[in-house]
């Protein structure tokens, strides 16, 4: 295989081999052309703007070298248009006075690069030149890499997008040096090693506007993840929902573009009216799928797109949700013995499984319950295994040292590792019926043991102070044991709220790491359980329903009976530490939000037929009126419900900003005070001061 430099030079020959000679040819006559097999590289105002900057520091000379684009012409061609310039080919040969070339009318001559300087050129010098020197080349005398070569080796022509790379690896090996990286590389070729891996993510190939979003360095964390499973499941998720968009047309998969995608992706038409009114009027102003015209197919690409169920993925969220993903698989590998196996495998060998139809939910942090369940011990693993996930997903702050974003300016503290947090990490494994060296090692350990070494460590390390460290944490532990536990009410189950009518979730929060507060708010409802459900219908989504979009894109949720989908504490509860009873007369309360989960399933679903039923922007419009109209009395319930709490919210700022009041009195009245002594101390200094001077 030749290197770079014979490349160059076997090209420079085969250039000299086919010049024709040099001609000022007119702007409109000149027309960028990829090479076969290539997509168009888009213009790039940076790349336009640093050309012009060029022209306006060192000149627009069309015939300097740097300016020159090398164009194809075929000898017939070329034998008109030295009829019609009055010109011979010995014209042509000389470099110090160019002679203009006019072409036969409606013919364009092609080049490969260079779209950006031309273009740089037009907006520079144009009307008052419309002339550009032109490097003619007889087409009949070049292969047909020499289009690949020229490009490949033109700065300005070889930056494609990643995602663009990457979609056209397997169609010319040239494509690799895209990349221009060797960890990359690296990376790439272990993915390819990985044939379900990889061709999940190769099956997104043909929707183009897919890839707009991609970027090459995610390739490292998707190789290094150890969870192919889930990956392949969220890359199968949006290949499903984006060929339900198109109706499985493999055409209409190419007229995708970046634009589309960026304004539905992560939205939810079938529960949210807000994203649904949204996506209607992007559809009616043309920024949707703008290369569909007005008919059938478009009307029938808004409807598919309105009856998505859930969120709507994209690669922009499926490589942000991998680092959600990281830092809960961080926190999962407290659990496992060193292995090389993927997460999935290695957790299902450390499974020693349950009785038969029988399934243990978590229901609180730390407490489980179990329920007899008609399911397969296939069934049986993946709901102990995504619990697990869900585990680490709500609490991976105390689990690992990570944080979530901040909300605002301020930074987020790290409260983690927490040994006891750990500790009851492992409890629930094992409740869940995974056993390993690692789980037995934190079950073992006592977590004050670990808090009380680690705090003398910091504040007296050993190498600087002499005391006996194993002595004094047996001290500080007893003292802690003497500590009585406080009495805690057993948790109830938390109602989720999927939707409201207050705010919306902004778009760049709906996908990867989560936020500090919303990370808070939906732990209390972030369980098994509660995923099972079906979320009403609503005016935004809330973030709690994010997290549920995001669970299942990455894991295949096995079904619950209805009566087990809402979760308030129910017989036969058991926890880690001890069991509680549900008392009777809940059972009243409990029938009635299974009758209430029944009728909104069934009201979710009558939304769903009209949904899919709609066959124009009109009737969608007064579909979502209809159903605002019958979701009214719920969202009322809703708003008041959330004004409760934000008036709770209130009244706590209320108490905290009179105690800051009065701590601010306390301090003014202590400077009044101060002020007084040095008033009268600077009195009492006077008289003598006088003296002295006298």
């Amino acid at each position: 295989m030749r290197d770079p430099q014979e490349n160059a030079e076997s090209l420079d020959h085969l250039v000299e081999r086919a010049r024709v000679g040099i001609a000022l040819v007119r702007l409109e006559s000149l027309k960028y052309e990829p090479p076969q097999g290539r997509p168009s590289i888009p213009l790039q105002s940076r790349k336009i703007d640093f050309c012009l900057g060029e022209f306006r520091a060192r000149g627009c000379f069309p015939n300097v070298q740097r300016n020159r684009i090398r164009a194809k012409i075929s000898p017939s061609v070329l034998a008109q248009a030295l009829g019609l310039s009055r010109v011979t080919i010995e014209d042509l040969q000389d470099t110090e006075n160019l002679r203009r070339l006019e072409l036969p009318q409606g013919v364009v001559l092609t080049h490969s690069h260079g779209q950006h300087r031309l273009e740089a050129a037009r907006q520079h010098i144009y009307p008052h030149n419309v002339w550009w020197a032109v490097d003619l080349l007889n087409e009949d005398d070049l292969n047909r890499q020499f289009d690949v070569e020229e490009q490949n080796r033109n700065i300005e022509s070889i930056p494609h997008n990643d995602g663009t790379v990457f979609r056209f690896l397997e169609t010319d090996g040239s494509w690799r040096k895209g990349f221009c990286s060797k960890r990359v590389e690296v990376d790439l070729k272990a993915i390819e090693k990985r044939p379900a891996l990889y061709a999940a993510l190769a099956a997104l190939r043909p929707f183009v506007g897919l890839w707009d979003s991609f970027h090459k360095g995610t390739l490292e964390r998707i190789n290094c993840l150890k969870c192919d499973d889930e990956l392949i499941y969220y890359l199968d998720s949006m290949k499903r929902t984006w060929m339900f968009i198109i109706g499985s047309d493999p055409e209409l998969a190419e007229k995708i573009d970046a634009a589309t995608v960026k304004l539905i992706e992560a939205k939810a038409p079938m529960v949210s009216f807000a994203d649904k009114e949204e996506i209607v009027r992007g559809f009616q102003d043309g920024t949707i799928f703008c290369q569909v015209g007005e008919g059938a197919t478009r009307m029938g690409l808004q409807q598919n797109v309105l009856a998505v169920d859930g969120m709507i993925p994209s690669i922009r969220t499926f490589l942000a949700d991998t680092l959600y993903l990281e830092d809960s698989h961080i926190a999962m590998k407290v659990l496992i013995d060193p292995t090389r196996c993927q997460t999935r495998e290695a957790l299902r060998h450390m499974w020693r499984g349950s009785p038969t139809n029988r399934v243990v939910l978590e229901y609180a942090d730390g407490r489980t319950e179990a329920a007899n369940v008609p399911i397969e011990e296939k069934g049986q693993f993946q709901i102990a295994y995504i619990q697990l996930w869900m585990f680490s997903m709500r609490d991976y702050p105390y689990l690992t040292n990570l944080v979530p974003k901040t909300d605002g300016k301020h930074k987020v503290s790290s409260i983690g590792p927490d040994p006891e947090w750990q500790r009851e990490f492992a409890a629930i494994a094992k409740a869940f019926g995974f056993e390993s060296t690692a789980i037995n090692l934190l079950l073992e350990e006592d977590p004050d043991r670990v808090n009380v070494r680690d705090m003398l460590s910091k504040a007296r390390p050993p190498n600087r102070f002499e005391y006996d460290l194993q002595a004094e944490t047996q001290s500080h532990c007893e003292l802690l044991h003497r500590i009585q536990v406080t009495q805690q009410q057993p948790h109830r189950g938390v109602s989720p709220r999927w939707t409201t009518d207050a705010s919306n979730v902004k778009k760049k929060r709906r996908y990867g790491r989560p936020y500090e507060r919303a990370l808070k708010e939906c732990n209390p409802c972030f369980f098994f359980h509660n995923i099972c459900q079906a979320p009403p219908t609503g005016r935004y989504i809330t973030d709690l329903f994010v997290k549920r979009s995001i669970l299942q894109f990455f894991f295949q949720i096995p079904a619950l009976p209805a009566d087990l989908s809402l979760w308030h504490g129910v017989d036969h509860l058991e926890t880690t530490d001890r069991h509680i009873q549900r008392a009777p007369e809940e059972n009243n309360g409990l029938d009635q939000a299974r009758e209430r989960i029944r009728v909104l399933q069934n009201s979710a679903a009558q939304t769903a037929a009209q949904n899919a039923a709609q066959n124009a922007v009109h009737e969608a419009a007064q579909a979502a009126i209809t159903l605002r109209l019958e979701d009214a009395k719920k969202r009322l319930a809703a708003q008041q419900e959330e004004n409760v709490h934000n008036e709770t919210r209130l009244s706590e700022a209320r108490e905290s900003l009179a105690g800051q009041l009065a701590q601010i009195e306390h301090y003014q009245r202590r400077i009044d005070e101060l002020e007084t002594v040095e008033r009268t101390r600077t009195r009492a200094q006077s008289p003598g001061t006088s003296k002295t001077s006298r």
